[in-house]
């Protein structure tokens, strides 16, 4: 099942989401990452979730992210915390970023990306040349890493 059905269905049993419609893309998210959906595919009412705002779907639109795209590699480095396994993508000479295995399974059939935001290295997931995820990096302490 891909991530654009699988975070309709969540929606469906949990409310607890946010969504938007940007330019013909649906944008929802649970705060740690979107999935983006072309409008003619979306099977949920997306303008019954929580409104995200104008000013956050601007600066994570696909159209945004496409001009900041540098590839990232998945390493072999996992973290094991309390929380579940945490993996390693290598961000070019930017660095490391790590996310959460479950989202890394979610968009595991997709080509990653980095997107650097803030100081953060953003994972943006492509599928046939089309980004259908973001995920926002995890915060590891330099103790935990070395």
């Amino acid at each position: 099942m891909t991530a654009e059905t699988r975070v309709q269905i969540e929606v469906i049993k949990n409310r607890d989401y946010l969504g938007g419609i940007y330019k013909g893309t649906a944008m929802i998210t649970d705060g740690r990452y979107i999935v983006y959906v072309p409008e003619k595919d979306v099977i949920i009412n997306v303008s019954k979730l929580r409104n995200l705002p104008e000013d956050g779907m601007k600066r994570f639109s696909p159209e945004e992210l496409m001009t900041k795209m540098k590839p990232a590699l998945i390493t072999r480095r996992a973290l094991v915390l309390s929380s579940g396994l945490v993996r390693c993508f290598q961000c070019g000479e930017d660095g490391e970023s790590y996310i959460q295995d479950k989202y890394y399974k979610m968009f595991k059939e997709c080509k990653p990306y980095y997107v650097v935001d803030d100081g953060h290295k953003n994972i943006v997931f492509v599928r046939y040349g089309v980004i259908v995820g973001l995920v926002l990096p995890m915060r590891i302490s330099e103790e935990v890493t070395k």
